[in-house]
């Protein structure tokens, strides 16, 4: 390198003139990365809310997709209330199967603990030994006539370790009856040891054989009226398909454009070839061996750079659009989130480590971020009025 950035010698007016230009320093050097990156983050994050979801919902019709995939959440609700698989608490929107397959338990639980439809005092009107409670053997018996399958799964999951089995009948093992019969009176409770077999039979068996319910469902089907279980599904699946789709696609574009106009449009115009960061911070890019300003292809191949390592960005933008649990279920958005995170990392271990506190990418294009001020000594020794 025939200029170097310490000790710089110049022939200006036939004399020999030394210079010493001392890069950024490598906190300040760090502060311009994360302030670039926040800046991407921001910006696409208004960019997306502002224009590209917008836009977005308007060209694929999102609204009346959105508006079909609720209905149909609360149609296949309704096949299974329909069918007694599930029994509505009446405590939350029916679309709510989760919170209802939960208080089905409960309900299933309560069967097998009194021998009255309605005993007294109970904490819920649909407490007792009402045969729409016993939803599991409703299923298997009542609405697929299959006694055997029923049977093989009450031993399967070991069924018989609370309960007494006699046929595809059951019954509560007294021992445990007494114990968890007060959690469904009003002012009493269960004990400690009650709580845990309640927990222990909600965990070991119901879900299990819950979850053999759901599987047999999803093979044979389900149907209420003119509504079908599978054929809702599918639709279902097919909105959340499109939805994973919308919000990759918005995230990226929004991510995109924000990246352009701070990388590339926003330098190219500007005399320095500066990003919104450096301006404010009065800082310049020039190139390790020319020491002159970056060249417009450089602002090129830094917006290409800055796509790579503020992609992070991508996973947190399009929070107003979905929950954190939604965007965990978007791969693409986490994976390149995570390869992100790693190409930051590196970059910024790389900076703590190189003399002249360049990341790899400066140091892939050699070129090396220095106050103004440090410029403007250059020009100076090069014989330029400043």
């Amino acid at each position: 390198m025939n200029d170097s950035l310490v000790n710089e010698s110049n022939e200006v007016n036939q004399e020999k003139k030394t210079i010493d230009v001392v890069p950024l320093t490598k906190g300040r050097r760090i502060l311009l990365f994360l302030a670039d990156f926040f800046l991407n983050f921001i910006l696409s994050f208004i960019i997306l809310n502002v224009l590209v979801v917008p836009l977005g919902k308007v060209f694929t019709n999102y609204n009346a997709r959105n508006s079909a995939y609720e209905s149909n959440i609360t149609k296949r609700a309704t096949v299974l209330y329909d069918n007694g698989v599930v029994i509505d608490s009446g405590d939350v929107d029916k679309g709510n199967v989760m919170y209802n397959v939960s208080f089905s338990y409960y309900c299933y639980l309560s069967y097998y603990c009194y021998d009255e439809e309605t005993p007294p005092n109970m904490t819920h009107d649909q407490f007792g030994h009402k045969e729409k409670n016993e939803v599991i053997r409703h299923y298997f018996i009542d609405i697929i006539n299959d006694e055997a399958k029923y049977i093989s799964f009450l031993s399967t999951y070991k069924v018989n370790k609370y309960f007494t089995i006699t046929g595809s009948v059951l019954s509560l093992n007294e021992e445990y009856k007494a114990q968890i019969a007060p959690y469904f009176k009003k002012g009493e409770e269960a004990s400690n040891t009650g709580k845990g077999y309640i927990d222990s039979i909600e965990r070991e068996i119901f879900y299990p054989l819950y979850s053999e319910v759901m599987n047999s469902i999803e093979k044979i089907d389900l149907i209420s009226g003119d509504y079908s279980y599978n054929e809702l599904t599918k639709d279902i699946k097919a909105y959340d398909s499109y939805y994973k789709t919308f919000i990759i696609v918005t995230a990226f574009t929004a991510f995109f454009l924000s990246t352009v106009v701070l990388y590339l449009i926003i330098p190219i115009f500007n005399e320095n070839k500066r990003t919104i960061s450096m301006m404010i911070m009065k800082i310049d890019r020039i190139s390790f061996d020319r020491l002159t300003l970056v060249k417009k292809y450089e602002c090129i191949i830094s917006t290409i750079y800055a796509l790579v390592t503020n992609m992070l960005a991508v996973f947190f933008i399009p929070m107003l659009q979905a929950s954190i649990y939604d965007l965990f279920n978007i791969p693409v958005l986490y994976v390149f989130g995570l390869l992100s995170i790693v190409f930051m990392l590196g970059s910024l271990i790389f900076l703590l480590f190189n003399a002249y506190n360049r990341t790899i990418f400066d140091f892939l294009t050699r070129t090396v971020y220095l106050k103004s001020e440090e410029l403007d000594k250059i020009y100076r020794a090069k014989g330029y009025y400043v």
